[in-house]
Parts: C-alpha cells; structure tokens; sequence
C-alpha cells in the first residue's frame, strides 16, 4: 500500500508520503503491444528526416518498454505483421538546415526570405513568406504560409528552396486549428501544380 501519513502539526496539516512512492505502470495489453510494433515500424520509413535524433531515442525508448513487459508472444506475432509504407526519399543536409530553420521562424513567427525553385515553370524566384505549418506527404516534406510575391497562401517544397534566410521582422500568424482546418479541406487535392 501507498506510504501516507497525517501530518497534525500546526500549519502543517494534511497528508504525506512517508518515503518517495511511485505508482506501478498499467501494463500494455498484447494488442497494444503489437500496435506500438506496427508504431516502430512506421517510424523506421522515416529514416531520414530531420526528427532522425528523436525518432532513434523514441525507438529505443519502445524497445525497451516490449522487453520489460516481457513480451515475447507479442513480439513474435508482429514478426507476422509488416506495414509496407513508402519510404521517405534521403534528404540533404541542405533540406535538413532549411527544415530547422523553418521550424525556428514559425516559433518565433517571423519572416523568410528564400531562393524557390518552381518546377513546372523551371525557374527560380526570390520570395518572402510567413511560414506557418510544416508538414509531410506523399513522401516530402512542405511548408504551409502566406508568400508575399504571390499575395496569397501556397505550400512549398523543402526540397525546392535553394537559400533561406530567417528575417528579424515578425507576423501574426492565424490560428493553429484554422490551419488545421484548411489543410485538412484541401489536402488530397496537393499535387504538384498548386505546389509553387
């Protein structure tokens, strides 16, 4: 049982832990066992975007919680099951400095200046634009936000953007869930056309 006491000394009054007490965990059913393995799985497609560091420590984080639960049934089983997801392409350490670079001036909400390679017309423009959500499909990774040469929102290819620069200049970007909201209405239709 939980180590508490009744502590009656005035000004002090109420309830203690006698010693440090930690609750035991709720053990993982097999099902969800199994699905932490599918998890894994799907992680590993990612083995080369810029959350490598942190999909690795998760990785082994996981690992470890199957082998305390001592699931070896479990780990049998998923031996059976694959998720055969499309592998992200292998990004350059380029795509790597704009992708942290991106994600530094969406939580500081400031502007960028970038070089942007548009395929379908081969040419390269300098643009400026409030970046306001990174996201990833079919494969690549893209950043959602207005741009002020086309005064309008556009999504942008990572792997496109020859040069970044994060500017001191700050916007007010609009609300999270609104941005949410407009990728969730258009995003089966991203092709490579609306992608500037």
């Amino acid at each position: 049982h939980a180590p508490i006491a009744v502590s009656r000394t005035k000004g002090e009054e109420g309830y203690f832990y006698e010693r440090p007490f930690r609750l035991a965990p709720e053990p993982f059913s097999d099902q969800e066992l199994l699905a932490l393995s599918m998890a894994l799985q799907i992680a590993e497609t990612f083995y080369a975007s810029p959350f490598i560091p942190a999909i690795k420590g998760a990785l082994e984080k996981l690992r470890h919680v199957q082998i305390d639960a001592g699931c070896q049934a479990t780990s049998e089983l998923a031996g059976h099951v694959s998720l055969l997801a499309e592998p992200a392409p292998p990004e350059t350490i380029k795509d790597t400095i704009h992708f942290n670079d991106l994600l530094k001036a969406i939580e500081q909400r400031r502007h960028v200046r970038m070089t942007y390679y548009t395929m379908s017309r081969d040419e390269e423009t300098e643009r400026v634009i409030e970046p306001y959500h990174l996201y990833h499909y079919d494969g690549l990774w893209y950043v959602y936000g207005y741009c002020h040469f086309r005064n309008e929102h556009r999504d942008f290819a990572i792997n496109r953007i020859r040069a970044l620069t994060v500017l001191p200049t700050t916007f007010t970007p609009p609300n999270q869930d609104e941005i949410r909201r407009r990728l969730g209405l258009r995003f089966a239709n991203i092709t490579d056309e609306p992608v500037t």
